[in-house]
């Protein structure tokens, strides 16, 4: 059980409707990517504690498919946010270049990065990289080990070559989150990470949590938990409907990705509907009670609204992070002091509305 303040960020999803649907063209890539950079000022200096993007490749319905350009920009847009993956993959890049992309993204933040790495599931998005799904838990965890110790030392030997590496800003590295549907995800979060993220509290996950506890108290180590969970936030309409409405094409055909992917493993076709229990929609007052229940019971420690920003109409966008920004974040992180400048954050949009 958790009680008291929990952090709270957004992740700008660049899902864009089911998947396998017709590929989308420059002009929508285009209007994407200016409303995702848009939605990460409105956030920026409010009570929000941070932004997060994810990772996927070669899908129609995924319009950004970069995680780390897409941080890049970020840093240059905004100044107080905590900028992070939910989850990038390790194992589809060649690690030490990796390890070099991610130390300038926390440069040019300002030493705001937050590295959520995971071993990856699809393997279409091996194929884009040039990688392979055989052995990735093996390759994360030789890259999380070359991380460790070539960002301690300033370098590192490979074929008896010693190469540099251009350390992060934030010392020792910024903050490690792993993520992971498994049993062995939960280890290696307790081996190498300073949180499991987690999502879809379907009922492994209470399983997947006292795994990730017992696997810190062998190593002495504090467990924390991030929580990623979709949201859709209104006042004046009903936000089950209008979440449906706007979302439940995409969500039900993201779920039937992830059974075959096995990432959920619940039997049946996973509509919108089902799904509504876990989500946190409604009006600002029932997502905020939501929330604490699920950080009661499951002891979560931070807590990620993901809000599909490039599917419903710019204006339900900005009225659902509106409502985060002065209503959400402040309950859940008692930041009332960091929502005073949200009237300027939300009128420097850009054409958001």
């Amino acid at each position: 059980m958790k009680d008291g303040p929990v952090k709270v960020g957004v992740m700008l999803d660049s899902n864009v409707g089911p998947a396998g649907r017709p590929a989308p063209s420059r002009e929508e890539v285009h209007a994407f990517h200016r409303r995702f950079l848009d939605c990460g000022r409105m956030l920026d200096g409010t009570a929000v504690d941070g932004v997060f993007v994810a990772e996927r490749h070669g899908r129609t319905d995924c319009l950004s498919p970069a995680p780390l350009e897409q941080l890049a920009a970020l840093a240059g847009a905004t100044s107080r946010l905590r900028l992070g993956t939910y989850v990038l993959m390790p194992p589809l890049y060649p690690p030490l270049a990796l390890l070099e992309r991610l130390a300038v993204v926390d440069h040019l933040s300002g030493g705001r990065l937050v590295c959520g790495f995971g071993a990856g599931y699809h393997p279409g998005y091996a194929v884009v990289n040039g990688a392979t799904m055989a052995n990735r838990g093996a390759a994360f965890d030789a890259f999380l080990d070359e991380m460790e110790r070539g960002w301690q030392q300033g370098g590192i030997w490979v074929d008896g070559q010693y190469v540099h590496l251009v350390p992060p800003a934030q010392r020792p590295r910024p903050p490690v989150w792993i993520g992971g549907t498994s049993a062995p995800a939960a280890r290696r979060a307790a081996r190498h990470g300073d949180a499991f993220a987690i999502g879809f509290t379907d009922r492994r996950v209470h399983g997947l949590i006292e795994e990730y506890r017992a696997a810190c108290a062998e190593r002495g180590r504090t467990p924390r938990l991030a929580l990623i969970q979709s949201a859709w936030v209104h006042t004046g309409v009903d936000p089950r409907r209008e979440c449906l409405t706007y979302l439940g094409a995409t969500l039900a055909a993201e779920m039937a990705l992830y059974q075959r992917h096995g990432q959920v493993r619940a039997s049946g076709e996973i509509t919108a509907d089902r799904m509504l229990p876990y989500m946190y929609v409604g009006e600002p007052d029932e997502v905020v009670e939501h929330v604490r229940a699920d950080v009661a019971r499951f002891g979560v420690d931070e807590v990620i609204l993901r809000v599909h920003v490039g599917i419903p109409p710019p204006e339900a966008v900005a009225g659902c992070l509106e409502l985060i920004v002065d209503r959400i974040a402040p309950e859940l992180n008692g930041r009332t002091d960091a929502a005073v400048g949200t009237e300027s954050a939300r009128h420097t949009d850009g054409g958001l509305r």
